[in-house]
């Protein structure tokens, strides 16, 4: 009999902290540092709290796959944007695409991320990660640059052309899902025929465009682009 009774306690004791610790308990170890100590819980909140933005999140941080820890952000981004969670996901994926070397797409997650979360902690880090890349493309800040003059070309990615509209917006939500926020839907015809493409951003010279033309491909898979003028 008291061998049951100790066996009981012994579940009671290790089933505790489980039941009683909450995805917002393992966020806030997580936001004081206490990484061993979240590391540890995750997989024991895993069944409970699998589809929860805040588990999605504090996996990733831990994925030591940057890719598959991309897809968790990127998933979260689709589908938890107002989260309160999503100011660190965010962040998470500023700083990936930073990494990775892909610094178009970087500073368009930075400007995104500053204006979304204008009183954020890590508001100061992103103005300087912004500054880090403008630096080192060489570059003034967008907001800087003068307005192209009607006789200046500008250049765009093009990364997709459909004969229906309804195929070209399908594929422009899911580029936007991606985080390829700056991309439109522009038609076109030609003779006869009516063609709905997808442009993304602009660019004073070819080069530009087609360095981010390379981002675009390597970062998202997109088998080929085409440098266009949008003024042309």
């Amino acid at each position: 009999m008291c061998k049951y009774i100790v066996f009981l306690l012994l579940i009671i004791l290790s089933t505790t902290p489980v039941q009683s610790q909450s995805i917002e308990n393992v966020l806030d170890d997580y936001d004081r540092g206490r990484l061993e100590r979240v590391k540890e819980m995750l997989p024991l909140l895993e069944a409970r709290y699998y589809d929860r933005p805040e588990f999605m999140f504090l996996k990733a941080v831990f994925e030591e796959d940057g890719e598959s820890a991309f897809a968790l952000y990127s998933e979260i981004n689709e589908k938890f944007p107002d989260h309160p969670v999503f100011e660190r996901v965010l962040w998470r994926m500023c700083q990936y695409n930073y990494a990775k070397g892909l610094y178009v797409t970087c500073i368009d997650m930075v400007d995104r991320f500053i204006e979304k979360f204008p009183v954020s902690d890590h508001r100061r880090d992103a103005l300087e990660l912004r500054r880090k890349i403008i630096d080192y493309l060489g570059d003034r800040e967008p907001e800087e640059a003068p307005e192209p003059v009607p006789d200046q070309p500008v250049f765009t990615i093009q990364v997709g052309a459909f004969a229906s509209r309804t195929n070209a917006r399908r594929q422009l939500s899911y580029y936007r899902r991606l985080g390829i926020y700056n991309s439109e839907i522009r038609e076109q015809t030609v003779g006869e025929r009516t063609l709905f493409k997808i442009w993304v951003g602009e660019y004073t010279s070819k080069d530009e465009a087609r360095i981010a033309g390379d981002e675009l491909k390597r970062r998202y898979r997109i088998p080929a682009v085409t440098i266009v003028q949008k003024n042309k």
